[in-house]
């Protein structure tokens, strides 16, 4: 029977990686193995995993089962655990800074069951369970979460709440999408509905303001077929319905990061209320702070279609510069996630097996390539922690960007066994792999 295995790499001041440390991994390094778990009420995780997803400092991680796992901050009740909650320990960022509560390893979110999807924002995350409730729990300032802003306390939600009688009068949900400081999801008739921050747009109210509550972006009635898939970035939304226009966007513009460039709508400030249709084919998206990429029907080498910023090569090699652009990789994309400005791919070919490939923002060490000679000594110790303890902060190497897709130097074998990539994650600054351990 197959065994698998989870590796991350990249930030982890919260220990959002669950090591059980707060150092940065600029190479993957194993983060769960079935029995690593803080809770000692838990019972292990079911492998493999349907999901991992981060937001800025904090990880969720649903299993085989449905059951929700969490690492990294729980400053705002983000991990849908008590502050107090007896497996988090106080972490500061920085020397003298204030203390946050944290688990530094995976900690199971007790009465979250049949998980099916998580989304998480800057401070608050989203999951969406098998029959349609839609959990919200961690930072609602502007009301990401309730709809409405709040202050203080009323505005850290530490434990799971069904959002559906609240907001979308008790409408089950399919989909749900965390922008920096919004929500966006689609419900079970095909609709999409946004509330949150709203000061670009991003949720499409009808005028700028720094909060609105539940809007409808899409129904399937006005729009001809309802939605099928649903992105958010900072200051934008996004969502594919297939039939007669396949992508819609709305919110800041400004990098081009609804499908049209900066200079179409510089009259309007960039903010575009209203949703604009993007003609490209999309069966899937995902979204960083400012670009997008659609995973696209078209078989072969270009199944993947960019638009939006790339200072920091978020586009892999794309020149997106005039509007969407096809993304080039060794091999068809067969996963696809966004961090806020990096990217991480599940290549498959059908010579070579499964690889998974990572571009863009890399400052620490995001996209867990092998950079030499700044990593090699962080390869070298690769197996051995406290090794790796010695080794200098990974922000001092200051670590160039990846511009195009490159190999994540992942194991090939682990025990004398063969490994396999079957998925990946991203955080806003970190990246999994789940790799399936075979005999053979």
């Amino acid at each position: 029977m197959p065994q698998y295995e989870i590796y991350g790499w990249g930030a982890n001041t919260y220990g959002q990686l669950g090591t059980g440390t707060v150092r940065d991994e600029p190479l993957p390094v194993p983060v769960l193995r079935g029995s690593d778990c803080a809770d000692p009420d838990a019972v292990s995780p079911v492998m493999p995993p349907r999901q991992v997803v981060g937001g800025a400092n904090h990880t969720l991680l649903i299993d085989a089962r449905g059951d929700l796992y969490v690492a990294g901050s729980n400053e705002d009740g983000q991990l849908g655990l008590a502050l107090d909650h007896p497996a988090l320990v106080p972490v500061a960022a920085l020397p003298g800074g204030k203390p946050v509560p944290a688990a530094l390893q995976w900690i199971r979110v007790p009465g979250v069951a049949n998980a099916v999807t998580a989304s998480a924002g800057w401070a608050h995350s989203l999951v969406v369970l098998e029959d349609g409730a839609l959990l919200g729990f961690g930072d609602t300032t502007h009301g990401q979460l309730a709809g409405v802003p709040a202050k203080g306390a009323d505005a850290r939600w530490s434990s799971p709440t069904r959002l559906n009688e609240q907001l979308l009068g008790g409408a089950p949900v399919v989909a749900a999408a965390a922008g920096m400081r919004h929500t966006a999801v689609i419900t079970q008739s095909g609709a999409v509905v946004a509330w949150g921050a709203d000061k670009h747009g991003q949720c499409g109210g009808p005028k700028l303001a720094a909060c609105v509550g539940p809007t409808l972006l899409h129904d399937s009635v006005r729009h001809g077929s309802p939605a099928t898939s649903i992105a958010a970035g900072a200051y934008h939304t996004t969502w594919t319905a297939p039939a007669p226009e396949p992508v819609f966007t709305v919110g800041h513009n400004k990098f081009g990061q609804l499908g049209v460039p900066p200079a179409a709508t510089a009259a309007i400030k960039d903010r575009v209320l209203e949703p604009i249709v993007v003609r490209v084919p999309a069966s899937r998206l995902v979204s960083g702070w400012h670009h997008v990429m659609a995973l696209s029907p078209v078989s072969g080498s270009a199944t993947t279609v960019v638009w939006g910023r790339n200072t920091h090569g978020q586009l892999g090699g794309a020149d997106a510069s005039a509007g969407p652009a096809y993304l080039t990789c060794p091999g068809t994309v067969g996963q696809l996630e966004c961090g806020s400005e990096h990217a991480v791919a599940l290549i498959e070919d059908s010579n070579n097996g499964a690889a998974v490939m990572a571009w863009g923002w890399n400052e620490h060490g995001n996209c867990g390539v092998l950079q030499r000679p700044h990593l090699e000594p962080w390869a070298a110790a690769a197996a051995d922690a406290a090794s790796r303890d010695q080794l200098p902060a990974v922000e001092s190497l200051h670590l160039p960007d990846v511009i195009a897709p490159s190999p994540v130097h992942l194991p090939a074998t682990i025990e004398g066994r063969w490994c396999h990539p079957v998925a990946v994650g991203t955080g806003y600054a970190h990246s999994f792999a789940v790799l399936r351990i075979d005999d053979d």
